[in-house]
């Protein structure tokens, strides 16, 4: 009898070895680098956009303490859509970005600046590509179109 337990008991340890080895790729957020990779594309971001001559006239006038704000925001941000465990409780997409008038032009280059530091931080070039492929549908709610108006609204 106890042999037969044992053999029931490895049975069921290898046959739940072999499931755990079935659960599909890592998540996104895992296969990018997880939360390291996070804060790097937030802190990133900031010198980026910093030296980039177009884009750094839209954060003309922040202080120091919005643009620490800003790259907590982006940091949270980032790591919800790569289906990390963060939290965005910010306004939408379409809400933060009303008014600013940006651009097909200025978005592009933002996804530019987001791509180059994603692509420098993750581990996992795949993964970087397919993490950057989710912004591409925020472009609906942070370009302006004719009469100042977004397409969407949008959250995460």
């Amino acid at each position: 009898m106890t042999s037969l337990r044992a053999i029931r008991l490895w049975t069921c340890l290898f046959v739940a070895a072999l499931l755990a080895g079935c659960g599909g790729p890592a998540p996104l957020y895992d296969r990018v680098g997880g939360f390291e990779t996070m804060v790097h594309l937030g802190d990133s971001l900031i010198v980026d956009i910093g030296r980039d001559p177009v884009l750094r006239e839209r954060f003309r006038g922040f202080s120091w303490r919005d643009i620490q704000r800003q790259r907590s925001a982006n940091v949270a941000f980032v790591c919800a859509i790569a289906g990390g465990p963060c939290r965005y409780d910010g306004p939408d997409m379409a809400e933060i970005h009303r008014g600013m008038d940006i651009t097909d032009a200025a978005f592009d280059r933002m996804i530019a600046l987001f791509a180059a530091a994603a692509r420098r931080a993750s581990p996992d070039p795949v993964a970087a590509d397919e993490f950057i492929a989710r912004f591409a549908p925020l472009r609906a709610a942070i370009v302006a179109r004719p009469g100042g108006q977004t397409t969407a609204r949008t959250r995460d």
